[in-house]
């Protein structure tokens, strides 16, 4: 029975073996010590997709990805041939819209109106469902917007109130937003420039050619735009130096932040609730890699439930974080075989699959979720929807699968924590050394031991209370006996 068990095992192990060959890069993670640490692949390349699989010419340099939350539409901004392309989530081309000039980037509305950032015609231009102009927005005009602007519109997004905003080159103020009726109202989620500890220091010690080379502190020059489910603004931005995510990563420098979310105010809201900041990899140069300097993050998109992808064209990575900010996996690289990527410039979500445009390859990647991959997301998305139990389970699958998935262990004791179950979260808390849930769920533990022994201490004290009035009273009565003796 033993011998036709392990036979079954071997023959499994080979079955899987060439799936695993198969896939053209690592999948690992960060532990708390912010090392690399090898983990099972949660996404796989699934096909590669160019013009003429779609049954069009072939693509030109594209550059923007909309995938629309309602339809699961994909609309692709094929920027060298001046087009925009429009597929379902089977891939099959509904319509071509053309007419435009270097579209970096479309957006599209519920009823399927486009905003297309056509950047050769320095416009936003609106077009409807069936390709006709609407109406266009030109440069912006307003007396902050310095004389002699050249305005290049390279990517737009619509608010729930049907602002624009838009990512132009060269402006470093922030984000254009223009109301719905395409007037300038102001610069958007600037950065501010104040010179903190970290960078203070660092240009202290540094040598006089050193500090040459390093930038002048401005605000930092966004490179494109998402709206989540709730309405936030997310942003990426590639300007930082190495110095400067080196003093995120090591320092806790709370102004560099390559991904923010932004309120209606302008303030970034991400959470990070990492042993690092959410900047893509903590190590610039990994084993497989000899590619120097941070990541060099170009895009992001984000699920129903706030998992957030993002791409790094340096290295040709993409990094998933829960909506804590928590890393769940880093999968993806550069090179030349099919799931490889060259020049990624773009990143959607289509259900479960990852799409990542290259505008080197002319193509269309497409990632697919592994059982461990689903896990995973299945596990987070049952917590953040107060499924805790299913949670919980989906966590221990992941955790079969993958041992060093430190966040597994945060997870299952989240679970038990809100199920009020507070001793057994401390375990799987007190594992992954995260003191400020250990903290908290110590401190309801201790609340739930007191309630709980609270009948028992208050009998002890009676009996102690009667004991000391027994004992006294009989003392008492024993030195009276022996004065009268």
């Amino acid at each position: 029975m033993k011998k036709a068990q392990l036979l079954g095992l071997c023959i499994l192990a080979c079955a899987l073996l060439p799936l695993a060959a198969d896939v053209p890069y690592d999948s690992y993670t960060y532990n708390r010590w912010m090392e690399p640490v090898e983990a099972p692949h949660a996404f796989v390349p699934d096909t590669m997709l160019r013009g003429e699989d779609l049954g069009v010419s072939a693509f030109s340099a594209p550059h923007g990805l909309f995938v629309h939350p309602a339809s699961d539409e994909v609309y692709l901004a094929d920027t060298g041939n001046d087009r925009i392309i429009r597929f379902d989530r089977d891939f099959n081309v509904l319509k071509v819209y053309e007419g435009f000039n270097e579209p970096h980037d479309v957006f599209v509305t519920g009823d399927g109106t486009l905003y297309v950032a056509d950047t050769g015609n320095a416009r936003i231009a609106v077009v409807d469902a069936e390709g006709d102009l609407v109406i266009e927005y030109g440069t912006p005009e307003s007396d902050l917007i310095p004389e002699g602007f050249v305005y290049r519109p390279l990517k737009v997004a619509l608010d729930r109130a049907f602002r624009i905003y838009v990512v132009a080159q060269g402006v470093n103020e922030g984000l254009i937003e223009l109301n719905k009726d395409g007037v300038f109202k102001q610069y958007f989620g600037a950065t501010k420039v104040t010179l903190n500890p970290a960078d203070y220091l660092w240009r202290v010690f540094s040598t006089q050619a050193q500090r040459r080379t390093m930038r002048r502190i401005v605000p930092t020059v966004y490179n494109n735009i998402t709206i989540d489910t709730e309405g936030f603004i997310f942003t990426t931005t590639s300007a930082y130096t190495r110095q400067q995510i080196e003093s995120a990563i090591y320092w806790g420098n709370t102004q560099v932040t390559p991904i923010r979310r932004l309120n209606p105010q302008g303030d970034d809201i991400l959470k990070r609730d990492d042993f690092y900041p959410p900047v893509g990899d903590i190590l610039f140069v990994s084993k497989d890699s000899s590619i120097p300097g941070a990541s060099s993050l170009c895009d992001i998109a984000i699920d129903d439930i706030g998992i957030y992808y993002v791409l790094d064209q340096r290295r040709g990575r993409i990094f998933a974080y829960d909506p804590d900010g928590k890393l769940i996996t880093i999968f993806g690289g550069l090179g030349n075989r099919e799931g490889l990527l060259r020049i990624p410039v773009a990143i959607g979500l289509l259900g479960d699959r990852v799409l990542v445009l290259d505008s080197q390859t002319d193509a269309l990647s497409v990632y697919s979720p592994t059982t461990y991959g689903k896990d995973v997301i299945t596990a987070i998305t049952d917590y953040y929807e107060g499924r805790y139990d299913r949670s919980k389970e989906n966590w221990e699958k992941a955790l079969a699968q993958n041992a060093n998935l430190e966040w597994a262990y945060y997870g299952i004791g989240n679970a038990l924590y809100r199920e009020d179950k507070f001793e057994e979260a401390m375990r799987y808390f007190q594992i992954i050394r995260h003191p400020d849930p250990f903290s908290r769920a110590f401190k309801y533990h201790r609340k739930e031991v007191a309630e709980r022994n609270f009948g028992w201490f208050v009998m002890a004290v009676v009996l102690i209370f009667i004991l000391y009035r027994g004992l006294k009273f009989y003392y008492k009565k024993r030195m009276k006996g022996t004065v009268k003796s």
